[in-house]
C-alpha cells in the first residue's frame, strides 16, 4: 500500500537563489497558517547562482523557474523528504492554465536544463 506524501500549496515565493532552490510560502493549514519555507527540488542538479557567477545560464534559468512559479494560478509542492535542517527535498507542481499541472522537477530535466540526480 502506498502512503500519501504531504503536499502543501504556494501561495508566494520569497526568494529563488537557483533553479533547484527556492524559498517558499507555503500554506499550512488550509489558509488559516503559512510558512517560509526552503525548497531543493528532488533529483534536480540546476546549475548554482552565486553573487561571483557570471553563468549566465545559471542566472536566466532561475529567473525562469522563478517567472514560472510566480505566473502560475495554483502551485504545490509535494514532500519527498526532509532534511536535517528541517528543508523540505520534494516536487514542485505549477498550474498555467488552471488545469493542467506541470511537474516543474521533470520539465527542467526534459528540457535539458539541468542534470538528473538520484537523492
Amino acid at each position: 500500500m502506498q502512503t500519501m506524501k504531504p503536499t502543501f500549496r504556494v501561495t508566494g515565493l520569497h526568494a529563488c537563489r537557483s533553479a533547484d532552490d527556492l524559498i517558499v510560502i507555503l500554506d499550512m493549514v488550509l489558509g488559516c497558517m503559512t510558512s517560509k519555507q526552503r525548497v531543493r527540488l528532488s533529483g534536480v542538479d540546476a546549475p548554482t547562482v552565486n553573487n561571483s557567477t557570471k553563468d549566465n545560464v545559471a542566472v536566466e534559468l532561475r529567473n525562469r523557474v522563478q517567472k514560472m512559479i510566480v505566473d502560475s494560478k495554483q502551485c504545490w509542492v509535494c514532500v519527498d523528504r526532509y532534511t536535517n535542517g528541517g528543508d523540505i527535498v520534494g516536487t514542485v507542481y505549477y498550474c498555467m492554465d488552471g488545469v493542467n499541472m506541470i511537474n516543474l522537477n521533470q520539465e527542467l530535466i526534459d528540457l535539458g536544463y539541468v542534470f538528473s540526480r538520484g537523492y
